[in-house]
């Protein structure tokens, strides 16, 4: 069905989407990245971040991602022995960071990684570094230690801001939501209210999220899509902002569905993987694997690049694929939608299969 649907796009179609991907890159805009788990967007349009850098950008993490990250990598970090670290504060170790990945200096992130979690932890609780052996203990136990889940979303929050200091990003400019109904459905109503608040203050010309069909991927995928509707319909003056859908390992556009096309070069897919593998340690082995492929989720993103471009080479033929993208090796697809057709959207997906979220 999927090829069937793609044969009937025509070439005008084609390079109207290609010349749109051209016209974003040109015209600097402001944009509102949202992401449900925190390397959603990484692995949804990364080497799109490489060409935005001096954009006015502003990221929301909606979630905190713990179901994700193994016990067993909490006390992996917290077994580092990082003291030549202790006493830096949280900003210095990211740009520390930052400079050890241009230097390609891999035992040096690593140490960075472990810091930057115990230096949210003693943040977060003055004098608790006493308190690390007794959570590596309860841990080599089984045993859940009161702060595990914490560690969890530091764990996850960590890499996040890795990712965004690479790409130019200050702290200030990464929201880690926590949002509340991922533990508790009574309080989605908080959460929509926060992610209104944040649409109204950046003040976006495009706003991201993850757009999966619904009952693949991620069930948080469309609570999230959900939570962002109804903040949006608690904004006003949104006539001009444009809501971009993306799709990363668990589903992906068809060349009908979306909007527009981004060219991927090779060493573009190079940088990726080095990012994935630098900033996403804990996604290495995943708790929730693709049923579609067995190895880390930036190759598989990579793999399904390469594919979509695959598809567009033989529908435009050698010579005009040439033409247009040039030396173009994947091809990250977007569907952009008015906030108008995105509420219309969500809210045929509720009618269908109900959430409560008010």
């Amino acid at each position: 069905m999927e090829n069937l649907a793609e044969a009937v796009v025509d070439k005008t179609q084609i390079l109207q989407k290609i010349r749109k991907g051209k016209e974003f890159l040109s015209s600097p805009c402001r944009v509102l990245h949202t992401t449900p788990h925190h390397d959603d967007i990484m692995l949804s349009y990364f080497p799109l971040l490489q060409k935005m850098k001096n954009y006015p950008q502003r990221v929301l993490c909606v979630t905190s991602g713990i179901n994700s990250v193994r016990e067993s990598f909490v006390k992996q970090l917290l077994e580092k022995d990082v003291l030549h670290k202790k006493g830096k504060n949280y900003a210095d170790l990211l740009e520390e960071f930052s400079k050890a990945y241009l230097h390609n200096d891999e035992k040096e992130m690593l140490q960075l990684e472990a810091a930057l979690l115990q230096c949210k932890l003693f943040l977060t609780y003055p004098g608790s570094e006493k308190e690390i052996s007794n959570i590596v203990q309860s841990l080599e136990e089984g045993k859940i230690h009161p702060w595990t889940n914490l560690l969890k979303t530091f764990v996850r929050e960590t890499e996040e801001d890795r990712l965004w200091k690479l790409i130019g990003l200050s702290q200030g400019q990464v929201l880690h939501m926590r949002s509340k109904f991922y533990h508790d459905l009574t309080k989605v109503s908080e959460d929509i209210h926060v992610l209104g608040s944040e649409i109204e203050k950046f003040s976006p010309d495009i706003l991201t999220l993850a757009m999966d069909p619904f009952e693949t991927g991620p069930e948080t995928h469309h609570k999230v899509l959900q939570v962002i509707a109804s903040a949006l319909k608690t904004v006003k003056n949104l006539s001009n902002v444009k809501v971009w859908g993306y799709r990363n390992v668990w589903s992906k556009f068809t060349l009908l569905e979306a909007t527009h096309y981004f060219p991927v070069e090779e060493k573009d897919f190079i940088e990726q993987s080095k990012a994935f593998y630098s900033c996403y340690q804990s996604q290495f082995d995943a708790l929730y694997p693709s049923s579609e492929y067995e190895g880390p989720f930036s190759e598989l993103a990579t793999k399904i690049q390469k594919q979509h471009c695959h598809k567009l080479r033989s529908l435009l033929g050698e010579e005009l694929f040439k033409e247009q993208l040039q030396d173009a090796e994947g091809l990250i697809l977007i569907k952009e939608m008015n906030v108008e057709e995105f509420l219309s959207y969500a809210e045929s997906i509720q009618k269908r299969h109900p959430w409560k979220i008010n």
